[in-house]
């Protein structure tokens, strides 16, 4: 991979983090710092997941599980 696509990955990882944590606040209400945390930190494979989960999701931890 080159230094460009790995901005690029990082660009969308980071966009994508912060549209799931402002999907998780407005469902769930205030996050943890870790729950910030481990979204800040997941790659954009883990955030798609998560993202599809949150539709159906009952809680912040079966989002994430």
């Amino acid at each position: 991979m080159s230094n460009v696509e790995t901005l690029e990955a990082r660009g969308e990882a980071r966009g994508r983090a912060q549209m799931l944590l402002e999907q998780l606040a407005d469902r769930f209400g205030s996050l943890d710092s870790s729950v910030v945390r481990v979204v800040r930190e997941a790659d954009v494979a883990q955030l798609k997941l998560w993202s599809r989960r949150i539709l159906t999701a009952g809680s912040v931890d079966e989002v994430l599980s």
